[in-house]
């Protein structure tokens, strides 16, 4: 399961910011664009957008347990998956 994971990662090239810390894989979509002269975010169209929504839907369908807080956590047997957006980290 980790190696189909890893591959689907993969596949989604820049869009996402990718690190591990032991069994723990970290996420960040790379979603964020820049500021308008008015300082509101503006958004990036994923290059990938496809593999970016085929990593989120095999993450929630594959995974034994979700937790919903500022960050989506995806727990798996041998592994767990922490996900976020470079926006709110701005």
């Amino acid at each position: 399961m980790l190696k189909e994971f890893l591959e689907l990662v993969k596949k989604c090239g820049n869009d996402v910011m990718f690190n591990k810390l032991e069994d723990k894989y970290f996420i960040t979509y790379n979603d964020f664009f820049g500021f308008t002269e008015d300082g509101e975010e503006e958004f990036r169209i994923y290059d990938n957008e496809l593999a970016v929504e085929m990593l989120g839907q095999w993450l929630k369908n594959n995974c034994i347990e979700f937790i919903d807080k500022y960050y989506e956590t995806y727990v798996f047997n041998d592994f767990t998956v922490e996900t976020g957006y470079l926006s709110f980290d701005i």
